[in-house]
């Protein structure tokens, strides 16, 4: 569920020390926040720099990895490296209640290092890209980015019960269009579109999750977290309440080569069934729709 109980809200809005760590967050370009089951996670270059939960902050002690040396598999099983990175781990949240500021100084260096070293892995190239796509489209843009990475829970109304094949479907965008929802499947480059995360496997996973919610639920839950981010000044206040209408299901897709491979891109998806509308992220990040 995307949402903040009343108290972790409040306290966000006005107690001085956590309104001050929002602040800082909010003023920082590079930081992108996203509201999760009552707790907030701030991402940076395709990882999560801060969980802020009611009692507590964390960062994972595994982005103090050397990854050159060790991989993070590896690294889990040495109980001196695990005590000696969650050592580090302690010592940078304990800068968060006075100096903010020098936490994510330092906690940037640490995951430039992360990000450096992983700069060649696809599934943390999307996961930047996810995260630019979100920094890119807040305001005065026609798609405005309102969640990413939604898992669909195997509690909810329209969990996923087809198959064992994928039983927690995640969408990688939930954006607003002219007041509707659209569920965005975000594909980087031809290579993209087949096997399990495929084209049709996509399809399959929305028709029978979001897509066979009849009492619009989920619409429910993405009007509630508009609501709580516009509370919190992470949208703009001016933002229309979202229609009680389905949403729709479309790709999206980023590439270096641009129009002639989405061109491709698109060819390939009539090919399996498609008939869907398409989105094309920018060389600025931004949706445009085509």
């Amino acid at each position: 569920m995307r949402q903040l109980k009343e108290n972790l809200l409040k306290k966000l809005k006005d107690e001085n020390k956590l309104k001050t760590l929002l602040n800082h967050i909010l003023s920082d370009k590079d930081l992108d926040i996203q509201i999760r089951d009552n707790y907030i996670n701030v991402y940076y270059k395709g990882g999560n720099i801060l969980k802020i939960s009611p009692k507590s902050f964390y960062i994972d002690e595994m982005y103090f990895n050397d990854y050159n040396k060790q991989n993070s598999t590896e690294a889990k099983k040495n109980t001196e490296l695990v005590n000696k990175y969650k050592k580090q781990q302690k010592e940078l949240l304990s800068l968060i209640p006075s100096n903010p500021k020098k936490y994510f100084e330092q906690a940037k260096e640490v995951m430039d290092k992360w990000d450096e070293a992983l700069k060649d892995v696809v599934k943390h190239k999307e996961k930047k890209e996810q995260q630019m796509i979100t920094l890119a489209n807040k305001c005065n843009t026609e798609y405005v980015v309102l969640d990413i990475e939604y898992s669909v829970s195997r509690k909810s109304d329209f969990s996923y019960n087809f198959d064992s094949e994928k039983a927690v479907p995640r969408f990688d965008i939930i954006a607003i269009h002219n007041s509707r929802l659209l569920v965005i499947e975000l594909k980087k480059g031809l290579g993209a579109i087949n096997g399990k995360s495929g084209i049709k496997q996509h399809i399959k996973c929305f028709d029978n999750t979001i897509g066979k919610d009849d009492k619009l639920n989920f619409v429910k839950e993405m009007q509630e977290l508009l609501e709580q981010k516009k509370k919190l000044g992470l949208l703009d206040k001016s933002l229309k309440i979202i229609d009680n209408e389905k949403p729709t299901f479309v790709f999206a897709f980023a590439d270096k080569e641009g129009e002639n491979e989405f061109k491709q891109f698109e060819e390939k998806c009539h090919q399996k069934g498609y008939e869907g509308k398409f989105i094309y992220v920018n060389s600025e990040h931004q949706l445009e729709g085509k």
